[in-house]
């Protein structure tokens, strides 16, 4: 495994936890103002992030990765599916 490979790996690593500290300021800035939930932990912010990728966006990211490649007319991702 070259170095490239291991930096990108480490690269992709820090931005997760990155995503998953965003995700905890902005719930723990909004959500106790606006609706009285408690503040939450890093750790709960983590699984509340896994638990919203299983239930939506997996197939987003699949309908949008065949976009990309052209597999799937843009179109398509604004028509509702049936």
């Amino acid at each position: 495994m070259g170095i490239g490979v291991l930096l990108a790996i480490l690269v992709a690593i820090g931005f997760f936890f990155l995503v998953v500290w965003l995700f905890k300021w902005l719930w723990n800035i909004t959500m106790p103002m606006i609706s009285n939930l408690k503040t939450v932990t890093y750790w709960q912010a983590f699984r509340l992030l896994v638990i919203a990728s299983i239930l939506f966006g997996r197939p987003q990211a699949e309908l949008a990765k065949r976009v990309i490649q052209k597999k799937v007319p843009a179109q398509e991702m604004l028509e509702p599916s049936n």
